[in-house]
């Protein structure tokens, strides 16, 4: 898979308005009887995203968000091994662990197994015919996916409630 990282952690992120459920949903579980696999809802907003340093890339801007749901908890490993029959993780011994030694390119994967798993249209078309794989995604799909870097920065600051 080429000079991929291997990530952290990652928390899988649902559009509200594609969902297949009330849009005032504050919070729901993906699978009831797994509590890792708890999305909360992140009220849309505005917020200022980057830095004021001079010697920064990413110059201080105003950016707008929607409302969008994200997994309360980093995906477990009892949630990766579920959806993708696998563990990858180095740190085993308790499936709430969060799942780690994963790319990029394996989260995305995992995100399309998941939105199958429960019936919802996958949110990625990958194409590994090339050594580097050629990502696509499908805005309108249903499914799961990974929260944009705005989207992230939001959820971690703390939301519309962020004092920053």
């Amino acid at each position: 898979m080429g000079s991929v990282k291997k990530s952290d952690v990652i928390r899988l992120t649902q559009t509200p308005n594609i969902l297949p459920m009330p849009n005032d949903y504050h919070s729901y579980k993906i699978f009831p009887d797994m509590p890792h696999s708890s999305m909360v809802k992140v009220e849309g907003g505005r917020f200022m995203m980057g830095s004021d340093q001079k010697e920064d890339k990413n110059p201080l801007r105003e950016v707008e968000v929607s409302s969008f749901y994200i997994g309360q908890y980093p995906v477990s490993q009892g949630l990766w091994e579920r959806v993708m029959g696998n563990n990858p993780a180095f740190f085993q011994g308790n499936e709430q662990l969060p799942v780690e030694m994963i790319s990029w390119y394996d989260a995305l994967e995992f995100c399309n197994g998941l939105s199958e798993w429960v019936s919802l249209e996958a949110v990625y078309e990958i194409d590994k015919s090339k050594s580097e794989w050629l990502v696509k995604r499908k805005k309108e799909a249903s499914g799961y996916r990974l929260p944009t870097e705005a989207e992230w920065e939001y959820a971690a600051r703390g939301g519309k409630y962020s004092k920053a």
